[in-house]
């Protein structure tokens, strides 16, 4: 689709998540994607990946806790790479039977 200065592009990306349940209170989940982004007309190139990995640990019926940690990485040329790391805590609240 075009980008916001009207030029068309040409975009690859694949993308996977995996999750695996240790027991009944601990779950572990994974992530990965690639991306590769052509914009038609112009010499730069669009590249990245990320991945991640997360824990959920179930407290109760109602509350979960979750940690998680993404990596990114990033270059449209002729810029230079740009990474990112993030981590996230977090408690999650549902009611019974969702």
């Amino acid at each position: 689709g075009p980008s916001s200065g009207g030029l068309a592009r040409v975009e690859y990306a694949a993308a996977a998540e995996a999750s695996y349940r240790l027991n009944s209170w601990l779950r572990l989940r994974a992530s990965a994607g690639w991306r590769h982004a052509l914009p038609v007309g112009t010499a730069n190139i669009e590249t990245g990946y990320n991945a991640g990995i997360g824990l959920d640990y179930l407290l109760n019926e109602v509350a979960t806790l979750t940690a998680d940690y993404a990596y990114g990485w990033a270059q449209t040329t002729p810029n230079p790479a740009e990474e990112r790391h993030q981590v996230t805590l977090g408690v999650t609240f549902s009611r019974p039977g969702d």
